[in-house]
């Protein structure tokens, strides 16, 4: 079982996520505002993060440079799911260091495999753990 973190401060793309995952064996965590995510991050230790790019405030690139600049959460997978299409879109959020970009709307299928994917790959371990 892994912890996986969702970060959408869409109520419906929440609902539509958190029934994507309800009949897998994670432990997923909701955030809605994306101010909330440094502290969660820290206390709960997420093995893989869903990350919606436009929120209010902060919004998901920062969001995910901030994570890949933190030695203690740079591993941490962070699966970008937006409604931002543009292959500048795309370029962008992989330079921010996102493994992955998934567009909204999102299929279930394609969720699940993606987040198998890096959730079987052992890179991501936490580095408290290695040391």
């Amino acid at each position: 079982m892994a912890k996986i973190l969702v970060v959408e401060d869409s109520t419906v793309d929440r609902l539509v996520i958190r029934r994507f995952l309800a009949d897998t064996p994670h432990e997923v965590r909701e955030v809605e505002h994306p101010r909330q995510v440094p502290a969660i991050v820290e206390q709960w230790r997420p093995d893989l993060i869903l990350l919606d790019i436009v929120m209010p405030e902060v919004n998901g690139y920062e969001i995910c440079r901030n994570l890949k600049r933190n030695r203690r959460t740079a591993n941490i997978p962070v699966i970008f799911i937006t409604a931002k299409k543009q292959k500048s879109d795309i370029y962008w959020g992989k330079k921010q260091g996102a493994e992955e970009y998934l567009t909204k709307p999102i299929n279930q299928d394609v969720l699940l495999r993606t987040i198998d994917k890096w959730l079987a790959d052992k890179k991501h371990v936490n580095i408290d753990e290695q040391l």
